[in-house]
Parts: C-alpha cells; sequence; structure tokens
C-alpha cells in the first residue's frame, strides 16, 4: 500500500490507482486504508459491483454498518449469491435501524443455511443487540452445536444468559414485592 500511496502523490489521476490501493489494502486486511481509495474509484466507477463488495466488506470490517448498507443497497440483489456477504449486508441492516428488514433476511438465510455457524451466530448478535436474549441465545446455542469452538459465540452466549437471568430475578423479586402479606 505504500507504492500505491506514492504513487499517488507522484500522478493521483493514474488510471486503476484507487481501485488496486483499495485491493491491496483490503488484501492485505488493512479495512481501514482500503476505504478511501475504493471510495474515490466508486465515485467515477459506480456500476463495479465488485469494488463495491470489497468497500461493503471494509466498511463491516469497520463496523461502520450505514456505509456498508449504503454501499451494498445497490447491489442487493445480487447478494444472496454470496451468503456471508449477504449475511454482512442483513447484519448492517438490522443495527443500523432497519431491525426488522435485516433480521427478516437473516432469518431467510439461516433458514436456506441451516448449517452455517455464522448465519446463527449473526443472528444472535442482532438479536441480543436490540435486548431480545432469549432469541439470541437459541440461535447462539445452535451456532455453537454447529461450531463447538466458537469462542466469541461462547462468550456472546454467556452475555446473553447473564441477561435472561437477570430478567429473571427481577421479575421473580417484582412478584415477591406484589404477593400480600
Amino acid at each position: 500500500t505504500s507504492y500505491f500511496s506514492k504513487a499517488a502523490k507522484w500522478n493521483p489521476t493514474l488510471e486503476g490507482l484507487d481501485y488496486n490501493w483499495g485491493r491491496a489494502a483490503f488484501s492485505g486486511n488493512l479495512y481501514a486504508l482500503a476505504i478511501p481509495p475504493l471510495s474515490r474509484y466508486l465515485t467515477s466507477h459506480p456500476q463495479e459491483a465488485g469494488a463495491r463488495r470489497v468497500l461493503g466488506i471494509s466498511y463491516f470490517m469497520q463496523k461502520e454498518y450505514g456505509s456498508v448498507v449504503e454501499t451494498l443497497r445497490p447491489i442487493e440483489a445480487q447478494l444472496a449469491d454470496t451468503p456471508q456477504l449477504d449475511s454482512m449486508y442483513a447484519q448492517s441492516l438490522a443495527l443500523s435501524g432497519d431491525y426488522a428488514n435485516g433480521v427478516a433476511r437473516l432469518h431467510r438465510l439461516s433458514e436456506a443455511n441451516p448449517s452455517n455457524a455464522e448465519m446463527h451466530r449473526a443472528l444472535g448478535e442482532v438479536s441480543a443487540t436490540h435486548g431480545n436474549y432469549q432469541q439470541a441465545a437459541d440461535e447462539l446455542r445452535t451456532a455453537l452445536r454447529l461450531n463447538a469452538g466458537d469462542e466469541e459465540a461462547r462468550a456472546q452466549l454467556a452475555t446473553a444468559l447473564g441477561h435472561l437471568e437477570k430478567k429473571s430475578a427481577q421479575a421473580g423479586a417484582f412478584l415477591l414485592e406484589m404477593e400480600p402479606a
């Protein structure tokens, strides 16, 4: 990426510079560095679906969910061809304010890919974020059944179960307060 940076100083209008710079950064898992050149490239090549996908993933890895939705919405119909990218889009929908459509899309994905632990984990994460801890726990249990070594899902399940236990304890205390003496 440093060579592309130097090339940009030398000739910022060099054909293909931004695309290749963004792809190099993306390939090196340098998502924050991939975003500016890929964004510039898409400004002048808005129909370039490949660059749009890579930019969307880069935004997702940076947890910029609104930008994921904005970037991938023009190719939304094509996302079904790539379930993992479709899952990122659905999660981003749910986490950026369109919870109902994001969760519905995640449900469709998990039904279409029932043995994909990542789909269930994504649904569990999104559900927990919106306080639906029972659904989160159910989905995370499924994810762990499919991939027992997923430590992230295990930690998220523990958090969801903690919230459920806390709510259960609060509800029990409330009921005890309501009982006549």
